[in-house]
């Protein structure tokens, strides 16, 4: 039987009255999912802000000053010249749970003549909350400058890998360092790592697994090849078996038996342009609504670190959704802005090295006290060179020391500064 017009028309209102009915159905399911994820994010929040304020409590309780013996209870390859060293406290008294992404200092007879020199390490592997019985860094071995091929690999990687050995005693500081997971945030999550700068990520990606975190997850790895990657296993896994969590891998030199879409994502480094085409978010930085912008972690060697932090500019990620630590921080070499803080900006400053018998002339271009003095060939003892371990801790004798590129992290006896970050407020009598 033919339908009328207007039977036509009622069965067309009818089927839009169902699509309208469908639609709404729809949002309001969305609204719905919306508002019990903010909800379950909110829950979040505040646990976190309770595990942080516990964190914090046992950290002032069981925190010690100094140096104390710790036991090296057992060391594990873990990838190609990569190996870990998992710590206990040789007096077997309680130690305190860390944030997530701080770092050990150590001090090591691995000097000439057994000098001690002091290191930093990021710890590896998630706290444990009150039942940390241990503490796992992961140090790579730095092979040889590339103009020398033929020189020793690096003298402090190579003495942890060479040297230590499985119940040894090693001098360790307690957990510190301000470069850690935000966890009062409930925005998404993402960790860039490079290397074996992947220390830190992976205590940060282990602990927010540890927490079921609803948080969306992005942890971008770059290195080499497969026989490279630290805790494959483990990562791809935990991408597997929990859906906000995603792992993306770069490797910059695969080997013959590595397949793209198979063993890795991408060909080459990470870049900012991959970040936000794996994430879908193409528009301008501030137009993401704010729940949905995430924040960026980032660790590796300097270049890449560079490169990544110059693209999120562009892309116009506030500074305050950025954080960021080179490993081996040894090697950095931090630009000191302009000091801003004299009228006498622009002018050189004397600097007088009391011991050794030196004044040199400082400019903003010189850069730290401590680059300043090791560039006029004189040795000062460092360690983090961020001012965070408080190995380069110096007297003033007379004048004004600033910290135009970060405060130290490290609390300073008064009338004393560190040669690291600190720079000249003023002609400057120290003693070193």
């Amino acid at each position: 039987m033919m339908l009328t017009a207007i039977q036509w028309l009622g069965v067309v209102i009818l089927a839009l009255a169902l699509l309208q009915a469908v639609l709404a159905v729809s949002a309001m399911f969305h609204r719905q999912r919306f508002v019990l994820l903010e909800h379950h994010l909110k829950l979040e929040h505040l646990k976190y802000q309770g595990n942080m304020l516990q964190t914090h409590q046992r950290q002032q309780q069981l925190s010690w000053t100094g140096y104390r013996k710790f036991i090296v209870a057992r060391k594990v390859d873990e990838c190609d010249a990569v190996c870990s060293f998992y710590l206990k406290p040789h007096d077997g008294l309680p130690i305190p749970d860390f944030q997530p992404g701080q770092h050990l200092t150590f001090s090591l007879r691995a000097g000439p003549n057994n000098k001690p020199v002091v290191r930093c390490y990021s710890l590896s592997e998630a706290p444990s909350g009150r039942e940390q019985s241990h503490y796992r860094v992961s140090v790579k071995r730095l092979p040889p400058p590339p103009d020398k091929p033929n020189a020793p690999c690096g003298l402090v990687s190579g003495f942890w890998h060479e040297q230590i050995q499985e119940y040894d005693l090693v001098d360790v500081k307690a957990p510190s360092g301000q470069f850690y997971l935000q966890q009062q945030s409930t925005n998404p999550v993402v960790l860039i790592a490079g290397g074996v700068g992947v220390t830190p990520m992976l205590c940060m990606f282990q602990y927010l697994i540890r927490q079921g975190s609803r948080r969306d997850v992005w942890f971008f790895y770059g290195v080499d090849h497969q026989h490279q990657v630290m805790a494959l296993q483990e990562l791809q896994t935990a991408a597997a078996e929990t859906a906000n969590i995603h792992l993306r891998l770069a490797f910059s030199k695969p080997t013959g038996q590595c397949m793209q879409g198979q063993h890795y994502h991408r060909k080459g480094y990470v870049s900012v342009d991959w970040i936000r085409e794996s994430l879908n978010l193409d528009e301008v930085f501030d137009k993401i609504p704010e729940y949905q912008q995430p924040e960026f972690y980032i660790c590796g060697p300097v270049p890449m670190m560079q490169s990544i932090s110059t693209g999120l500019e562009q892309w116009g990620v506030p500074a305050n959704m950025v954080y960021s630590e080179a490993f081996g921080p040894a090697s950095i070499k931090r630009a000191i802005p302009k000091v801003e803080h004299s009228e006498q900006t622009g002018e050189q400053f004397s600097v007088q090295f009391k011991r050794s018998g030196q004044t040199l002339q400082w400019t903003a271009a010189s850069g730290s006290l401590l680059e300043f003095a090791e560039d006029n060939n004189l040795a000062l003892d460092a360690g983090c060179r961020c001012g965070e371990c408080g190995t380069c801790e110096i007297a003033i004798i007379e004048g004004q020391v600033v910290y135009p590129d970060r405060d130290p992290q490290f609390d300073l006896t008064a009338n004393s500064c560190l040669a690291c970050v600190g720079v000249p407020g003023s002609n400057l009598i120290i003693d070193a």
